[in-house]
């Protein structure tokens, strides 16, 4: 009997330490009444994201910077970034927390603050060229008037000295001649104005900290749809990844050729105050994370490796050390939609198609699909990781965890 109780105990010892099998599982961070894109852990129990929320009665989605409370199980909205959006808006967002609990967004492409005076000056600009005309067709009549009206002159004495039909035709004709080209003025005016404005897109970056919300000003982004061109002023912001409260990393891009091809990429770091470059130019990057302990990586496509026919393009991650960017770990070859960064040792990423890969020092692992029968069309994902915890957000809303190694 003894001997019978013993080996059931050793049974259930065994099944209670059974290996869990490693999956993406759904993760609980849901809610029926909010969406939400972009998210981003400051720690493993401290995971902020953008959500938004339909306005009852109002046209738009309200979207705020919200926390998720492991205690309540349900986000807490901290405060409200923007009042009755466009659809899909957030799509358009990035979000990047900190380890000190500070959190920046960036916000979606608008027309920079200078947009409104470059109307109103074009305003200006047709009301002077438009009182030219005026005054120049009142000074032809009042002359006409002076010159023929008199009041000892009856009408039929008058009539004798008034132009003839084609004399009014000759004036008339004057008289629209001056108009167009007022409006020629006007729209050459106007076409400068458009032109300048092509260059006067911007983005806001938010920072949250202790409870303040600060706009740390506007960077002047490239118009979408077109090149930037090297006579532009502008660029495209393709990530953000923050590693303190003053200490924000931005990854940018520059396109030169008609076809659009990014031939220029460069990193700078908010130091509190302005934008300043950090380190040197790497040409080919395509997203930013920083490390737990502060280091900056980016995911370089295309890097050539080896010589001669052994010379193949692949992807790899980069790290600046102090003087240069340094390859330390390979990439998928596939598209990457996003990337999080723990150490050297401890890279995720997220591909086409919602699948993952893990890059755990020595080798770049599979960690399977995460998609699921709601996601229609092409599956992307945006991944955050934090010490002991992987969380993917596919593009239905839908959010997994990672359970195992």
């Amino acid at each position: 009997m003894n001997r019978c109780i013993s080996i059931i105990l050793f049974s259930v010892v065994l099944v209670g330490f059974r290996p869990v099998q490693a999956k993406w599982v759904q993760a609980p961070y849901s809610s029926k009444f909010m969406s939400f894109a972009g998210f981003d852990f400051a720690s493993k129990d401290n995971l902020w994201a953008i959500t938004e929320k339909s306005s009852s009665g109002a046209v738009g989605t309200d979207v705020y910077l919200s926390k998720w409370s492991p205690k309540n199980k349900k986000w807490k909205e901290f405060v409200k970034v923007i009042k009755r959006g466009r659809a899909n808006i957030v799509s358009d967002m990035i979000i990047s927390a900190a380890p000190d609990g500070s959190v920046f967004v960036l916000m979606p492409r608008k027309w920079s603050s200078g947009v409104a005076q470059s109307f109103k000056r074009a305003a200006e600009i047709y009301k002077v060229e438009l009182r030219k005309v005026l005054k120049n067709i009142d000074k032809k009549l009042l002359a006409l008037f002076n010159a023929f009206a008199d009041e000892n002159n009856t009408f039929r004495k008058l009539s004798r000295f008034l132009p003839s039909s084609k004399e009014f035709k000759r004036l008339d004709a004057k008289a629209k001649k001056s108009i167009r080209d007022a409006e020629i003025r006007v729209g050459l005016a106007l076409r400068r104005m458009l032109v300048s404005l092509r260059n006067t897109w911007s983005r806001a970056i938010l920072r949250f900290f202790k409870g303040k919300l600060i706009n740390l000003g506007e960077i002047r982004v490239a118009d979408p749809g077109r090149p930037t061109g090297s006579k532009a002023v502008s660029r495209k912001i393709l990530g953000i990844a923050a590693s303190g409260k003053n200490e924000l990393y931005c990854l940018n891009a520059r396109d030169t050729s008609k076809r659009q091809k990014i031939v220029h990429n460069w990193v700078e770091r908010w130091n509190g105050s302005s934008w300043v470059r950090y380190g040197k130019d790497v040409n080919g990057a395509r997203k930013i994370s920083v490390g737990v302990d502060g280091s900056v990586y980016v995911l370089v496509s295309g890097s050539k490796r080896g010589k001669g026919k052994k010379s193949e393009k692949k992807n790899f991650v980069f790290k600046w050390d102090g003087s240069s960017w340094r390859a330390i770990a390979a990439a998928p070859v596939q598209s990457v939609d996003s990337m999080s960064v723990i150490s050297d040792r401890d890279i995720w990423f997220s591909v086409k198609g919602c699948n993952f890969y893990h890059w755990n020092g020595n080798k770049l692992e599979p960690k399977g699909s995460a998609k699921d029968s709601s996601v229609a069309g092409r599956c992307s994902s945006h991944i955050a990781v934090a010490p002991g915890i992987v969380l993917v957000r596919l593009n239905n809303g839908n959010l997994y965890r990672w359970l195992g190694k």
